[in-house]
């Protein structure tokens, strides 16, 4: 995308930042003056790519979850797409058909619209993990779901 040397200067006179695509956000982010801050929190690879929302409009609401060595989330499932970045630790999801599968620091996950799960921390430190919901306004960003058979607490 080409910017006109007009839009420049109209922004350069209004302080308006201007942001053409992700390097330039960047590049704009460092070189911004100190009352700008920007912090990544997280930032991982999600294999397969992230559903898209079909809902309308849309809440949208972003987390970091710490759980302490053994803990457990309960069983849920979540009413809109969710994608998770896990920052520390290791995340043991375990689906409703049992089956576990672990996320590293630096790795991602992208859930369905009411994928029955939990997440588990069976390892040594915290798991520390950031998680954007897309979810119906209004809706909760967890569902209670019963724990599937045969499936650990």
């Amino acid at each position: 995308m080409k910017i006109s040397p007009r839009t420049k200067l109209a922004a350069a006179v209004t302080g308006t930042l201007l942001v053409v695509g992700p390097v330039a956000w960047r590049a704009a982010a460092r070189s911004a003056p100190e009352p700008v801050h920007v912090k990544v929190i997280s930032r991982s690879l999600v294999p397969g790519g992230v559903p898209a929302s079909q809902i309308g409009d849309s809440d949208l609401q972003i987390s970091v979850l710490t759980l302490r060595p053994g803990a457990s989330t309960a069983w849920h499932s979540h009413p809109g797409p969710v994608v998770v970045s896990v920052i520390r630790g290791t995340a043991t999801f375990v689906s409703a058909d049992c089956a576990r599968r672990d996320y590293h620091a630096g790795e991602g996950v992208a859930e369905a619209p009411g994928t029955v799960h939990a997440t588990r921390n069976d390892g040594r430190e915290d798991l520390v993990f950031a998680v954007v919901f897309i979810l119906p306004p209004g809706a909760d960003a967890g569902v209670a779901e019963a724990t599937p058979p045969g499936c650990p607490d």
